[in-house]
């Protein structure tokens, strides 16, 4: 329809259509925002139940050198953003056990045969191609 409108008409027609577009948004942000508080403050006593035992769990001991770690990293990161390296999660030595035979860690088999697997398909839709091409 704005395809065959004036220059003028079809920028109001696009203009109207936005400011329509918005208005609507507007209108179901309060709903959507409503459900996400309700959402959210339910989550926040799972989450402080969640952290109230895990903070028993580890002890007190811990939790004090972790908020330290923390402290020290944030500091430390505009000079050396190696200091972050911390939130990374460690796997533990026993968790890094061969599988079946091979001197290679589960997380890396794993990806390795991902990647055998890769190659097979592209390999397998470069010879269908050129068979299908060839035969037509």
């Amino acid at each position: 329809m704005a395809r065959t409108a004036t220059l003028a008409h079809r920028s109001e027609i696009l203009d109207d259509h936005a400011t329509d577009s918005n208005h609507k948004k507007a209108v179901s942000m309060v709903s959507s925002l409503c459900r996400s508080y309700l959402h959210a403050t339910d989550m926040l006593e799972h989450a402080k139940g969640y952290y109230q035992k895990l903070t028993e769990e580890a002890g007190v001991t811990a939790v004090e050198m972790w908020t330290d770690d923390i402290l020290k990293a944030e500091n430390a990161r505009r000079k050396d953003v190696t200091v972050m390296d911390i939130y990374a999660a460690k796997m533990p030595n026993n968790h890094q056990m061969p599988v079946s035979g091979s001197s290679i860690p589960p997380s890396n088999s794993w990806i390795e045969h991902s990647l055998g697997v890769e190659e097979k398909q592209c390999v397998k839709i470069s010879i269908e191609f050129i068979l299908h091409t060839r035969f037509i």
